[in-house]
């Protein structure tokens, strides 16, 4: 892709609440350990995370702004030192009413296989489309 199509000026990211971010993130254990610094790149990222991605809810469940929140501090904390281009490339996010961490491992507690046999079906739907 040329350059100057990328270097285009876009929209830019809406600003995260403080009050939001904290009620979002302060029960999450790896803030805990994230100095004041760190807290705030990782609000920058998740701003710029929530900006280029949409999210959709399953079973009629709303996705909150505190949702979204949380969910873009948990996947930007993985990136933070990385760079968050490990994010592009890709933009739905889809939520699953009481389907937390780890639904789509059988050999967990937290398994769910209706939730599970959707979310791997949209991945499979999301290769296909891009010819992988």
């Amino acid at each position: 892709m040329p350059g100057w199509f990328r270097s285009r000026a876009r929209a830019k990211p809406r600003p995260i609440d403080p009050a939001l971010w904290r009620r979002a993130t302060s029960s999450w254990l790896f803030m805990r350990g994230v100095t004041a610094e760190e807290s705030e790149r990782l609000r920058a990222i998740s701003e710029r995370f929530l900006h280029s991605k949409s999210f959709a809810g399953t079973h009629d469940l709303e996705v909150t702004e505190e949702m979204r929140v949380a969910i873009a501090a948990q996947a930007c904390i993985l990136v933070l030192e990385l760079g968050e281009e490990w994010y592009e490339g890709w933009s739905d996010i889809i939520v699953y009413p009481d389907a937390g961490h780890g639904f789509n491992a059988d050999y967990r507690k937290s398994y769910r296989p209706t939730e599970a046999k959707d979310a791997w079906q949209h991945m499979l739907d999301w290769f296909k489309s891009y010819g992988v």
